[in-house]
């Protein structure tokens, strides 16, 4: 029996879709995070941004160069505290970042290896801590951010991606939760025979990747929430169920709490049941997960 590849692709409203697998020749992709200690900070308040490479080392390229820009770090509204990178590489010939307010409030980061390449071991690779003026009045801000990628095997990647800033008076009540999914891809596992007790064992649907049924969220507001999942399946895919865990591997069945101190919580998905529709070359939406958040 040939193996079923499922595909979820999560938002906040998120499908799964159903894929048989199929051999494609592709440049590898880059994936990153960029993360904030709280996108509301309260005025005159700090806080910490951070990029990351999130799968760097599980793929074959090497990076030689690396260019973060991060624009629009306005002078009247942020003061830029400080800035820096985590990577340690004394060999390499750049590997600093600078804040350019010339540079349309340009904070960047480079990073150039002439003969090598950076670490496979490194994540995190630039950090910069931003204040929120005081006396000035709430608003927002969006700093557009562009990270470039050159790889010893000549490939030139771009990147775009933006983080927005919601700065107010810290008696103001603002529900703000950052969400992150894993790519939710599964692939139904036949199992094995087992000669002795002639039964099938190990059959089921599995993720395809450690983190691939991941999902991460993090209050970054500044009042509690309470937070519920709900998995609902589509029509004619009714035998498949989606249940929830947290990372003691107690199943998720109500609502639970989110506090307001931005801690990271994990939860994972996971998928059973089996289906008698058949599908090719086509993908199948086959449920949706929903996540609920109340105050």
């Amino acid at each position: 029996m040939k193996k079923k590849r499922i595909i979820a692709v999560l938002l906040s409203l998120c499908f799964i879709i159903v894929a048989l697998p199929m051999e494609v020749s592709a440049e590898e992709t880059f994936t990153y995070a960029i993360s904030a200690s709280t996108t509301t900070p309260s005025i005159g308040s700090e806080f910490d941004v951070i990029i990351s490479l999130t799968n760097y080392a599980e793929l074959t390229s090497e990076i030689r160069g690396l260019q973060i820009d991060v624009t629009n770090v306005d002078p009247n509204v942020f003061e830029v505290v400080s800035h820096g990178t985590a990577v340690e590489d004394a060999t390499a010939a750049s590997n600093k970042t600078s804040y350019q307010p010339n540079r349309n409030n340009l904070i960047r980061y480079v990073y150039l290896h002439l003969s090598g390449s950076l670490d496979k071991s490194v994540s995190e690779v630039m950090r910069f801590r931003l204040k929120v003026k005081d006396g000035i009045e709430e608003g927002s801000i969006t700093f557009p951010i562009v990270i470039k990628i050159g790889t010893m095997d000549k490939q030139n990647i771009t990147l775009n991606d933006s983080l927005t800033i919601n700065y107010s008076n810290s008696s103001s009540n603002i529900v703000s939760v950052d969400i992150n999914w894993g790519n939710m891809e599964f692939t139904y596992d036949d199992g094995s025979w087992d000669t002795t007790t002639h039964k099938r064992t190990g059959a089921g649907w599995k993720p395809d990747s450690e983190g691939s049924n991941l999902i991460t969220v993090a209050n970054s507001g500044n009042t509690d929430v309470k937070m519920e999942f709900t998995y609902t399946p589509k029509t004619n895919y009714g035998n498949l169920s989606g249940s929830f865990i947290d990372v003691n591997g107690n199943d998720v069945t109500s609502a639970v709490d989110l506090k307001a101190d931005g801690t990271e919580q994990e939860y994972w998905f996971n998928l059973s049941g089996t289906t008698e529709t058949r599908w090719m070359d086509k993908y199948v939406t086959v449920g949706a997960i929903t996540i609920t958040i109340t105050e």
